[in-house]
């Protein structure tokens, strides 16, 4: 398997072997020694799917501490624009986003780290997205930021097929976040991926930029909630 960091602190993109044959594909998307020799999470305490047709656009979403979590997330069926936002207050990446494309064929996960925002818009469904997570879902603990509020170029020809619950979370520059980037995390990286990044902040270029100036910062692979930060926020299922 190789990696591939992302502008994303701590924010990998793994690419596991595909075995192809004339009946179609195998990808294992799990071993628990190789992820333990690479430094990569192997306590992975829930796993879910979504399906989801063409147009779906899920997200922003995470949960808050002491239920935040790394998040595993996969694409075994169609294709997706995988989306990430950096919400740990001091992180380099604090307030941008990334944008990695999912396709089923290539095997391709997404490694997320606690205090990051995620969430897709499929391109070609219907779409199966996985998830591994290393606590269980908290649903007091579900937050997000609104999908249109990070500065994201989504490829939109109409309107995304949303939840009412993901329209009413809040937007990037209201959101209080209680997590800190911890550059001695488990597992950093630092340097440019495959996908595209952007600034979250109004009027900025795509790729430029640390963020807004006074809203979320954070950890690297666990999230360690910022002093004086543990108001719950609404928001929906990560």
């Amino acid at each position: 398997m190789q990696i591939t960091s992302t502008p994303i602190p701590g924010c990998l993109v793994l690419h596991p072997a595909v075995h192809r044959d004339a009946r179609g594909w195998l990808v294992k998307s799990f071993h628990r020694p190789e992820f333990a020799r690479l430094g990569l999470p192997t306590d992975f305490a829930e796993g879910f799917h979504t399906v989801s047709g063409t147009g779906v656009l899920r997200g922003l979403h995470l949960q808050l501490p002491p239920h935040d979590h790394v998040k595993l997330v996969g694409c075994p069926a169609g294709a997706v624009l995988d989306v990430v936002v950096d919400l740990r207050r001091d992180s380099p990446g604090y307030g941008r986003h990334h944008l990695i494309p999912l396709r089923a064929e290539e095997g391709i996960q997404v490694l997320v780290p606690a205090g990051l925002a995620h969430g897709f818009l499929v391109v070609e469904g219907p779409a199966v997205v996985t998830y591994r997570t290393t606590t269980v879902h908290a649903p007091e603990a579900d937050t997000g930021i609104h999908w249109a509020s990070a500065g994201i170029d989504w490829p939109l020809s109409m309107p995304p097929v949303t939840s009412a619950r993901d329209e009413a979370l809040p937007r990037l520059a209201d959101f209080d976040s209680p997590f800190r980037y911890r550059p001695d995390g488990p597992v950093g990286g630092r340097s440019e991926g495959p996908g595209r990044s952007g600034d979250a902040r109004p009027g900025s270029s795509s790729g430029s930029g640390s963020g807004p100036p006074d809203g979320p910062r954070g950890t690297a692979l666990d999230g360690t909630p910022a002093p004086g930060r543990d108001r719950a926020h609404p928001g929906v299922r990560t």
